[in-house]
């Protein structure tokens, strides 16, 4: 998703380089990091050294780059220096400075605009293009729907209680009209995300909800409280949340999509925060077969029929 526009290197500064001798380098994002990798020069012509240990190289544009290499050590050919860059930045060592991306263009849909503003605005890769008050959804789905940016790539759905009736509705509207989404929720203590970036694999809210409830030991109490949401449109989260497990949401939410967007990662997975535990857990998405949402089968009205 994202596209390289200019070609500024620099050295990424995420990253701790030890040096384990004349061209041979361990490097880490962090001590206990799963991301470390060594540098080695095969050739051991110290190419590898210069570009590492010479700060006044960067940032610095590729192709000044290479020539400036090449000045240094006629032995240098450009090819060999071309490759050695393009391995530092496969390795992430180097990378691309103030490029030019094209950003992801996201519509929010939460009841709380403030707080939402304050962290996706921040995510690298995402263009909002606008922010809808949830409660615009209780106008007919027409008309809410006419109100969502068809310019949109993805809809992410924040909101500070379980509202069914919501997810419902904006997971049809992608699913029709084929758009990434994302949907975050507290319910009580409890933070759940659920990224449904691709419905041919992942199935749809519909499937993610089925797969949940099956493992409830409290099943009919939880249904009884889900009808009542629905019925009255409104539960305690609405008004009154905690601002802690809210802000541990939106950021778990942001990385989530910052993740997705800028490895062109697919996940597969649904998240649930125990707030008040401190539990995290994931749950595997599944596509059911013959979803009425997802499948277009309008005579099934639950997938295990």
């Amino acid at each position: 998703m994202i596209i390289i526009m200019e070609k500024v290197l620099a050295v990424n500064p995420k990253m701790q380089i030890i040096k384990i001798k004349d061209g041979e380098y361990l490097v880490k994002e962090g001590t206990m990091s799963n991301y470390s990798f060594e540098l080695k020069d095969e050739k051991n012509d110290h190419l590898l050294d210069t570009i590492i240990e010479d700060s006044g190289l960067f940032p610095q544009d590729e192709s000044s780059l290479v020539d400036k290499l090449s000045n240094i050590n006629a032995v240098w050919s450009k090819e060999r220096i071309s490759e050695t860059i393009k391995k530092l930045t496969d390795f992430n060592f180097l990378n691309y400075k103030n490029a030019d991306t094209q950003k992801v263009k996201v519509v929010v849909i939460t009841n709380q605009i403030d707080l939402a503003k304050k962290k996706f605005g921040k995510i690298e890769s995402v263009q909002i293009l606008e922010y809808l008050d949830d409660d615009a959804s209780k106008t007919e789905d027409k008309a809410f729907v006419e109100h969502i940016n068809a310019n949109a790539e993805l809809i992410l759905v924040f909101s500070t209680w379980y509202n069914p009736t919501l997810f419902y509705k904006i997971n049809q509207y992608c699913i029709q009209n084929q758009k990434s989404l994302v949907i975050s929720y507290l319910d009580g203590n409890e933070g759940v995300l659920v990224p449904l970036i691709n419905f041919s694999q992942t199935g749809c809210y519909n499937d993610f909800e089925l797969l949940r409830e099956a493992s409830f030991h409290n099943l009919l109490d939880y249904q009884v409280a889900k009808e009542q949401i629905i019925r009255t449109d409104t539960a305690p989260g609405k008004k009154y949340f905690d601002e802690l497990y809210e802000d541990a949401l939106l950021i778990r939410t942001s990385l989530l999509i910052r993740k997705i967007i800028s490895d062109s990662f697919i996940n597969y997975y649904a998240y649930e925060f125990d707030f008040e535990r401190l539990v995290d857990s994931k749950i595997r998405l599944i596509k059911f077969p013959k979803c009425p949402s997802c499948q277009g089968d309008k005579n099934l009205t639950h997938p295990f029929i």
